[in-house]
């Protein structure tokens, strides 16, 4: 995944999230405490005109 690449929300835990598809604006890394490792993080601009930043697990690249 890049900045500017298309992903879809992939969560089936979630069925009811307005986020759909996006676009990556960023990425960073999150340390979980609990967890006691690093994970990725992205940033994204959502179809719903929000931009968030969600766990990389959680989405799909979006081919085109």
């Amino acid at each position: 995944m890049e900045i500017g690449d298309l992903i879809k929300f992939n969560d089936p835990g979630e069925p009811n999230d307005p986020r759909k598809v996006g676009t990556i604006l960023g990425f960073d890394t999150y340390r979980s405490a609990a967890r006691g490792f690093c994970e990725i993080i992205i940033e994204v601009l959502w179809n719903t005109g929000n931009v968030s930043w969600i766990l990389q697990s959680r989405v799909a690249q979006i081919n085109v």
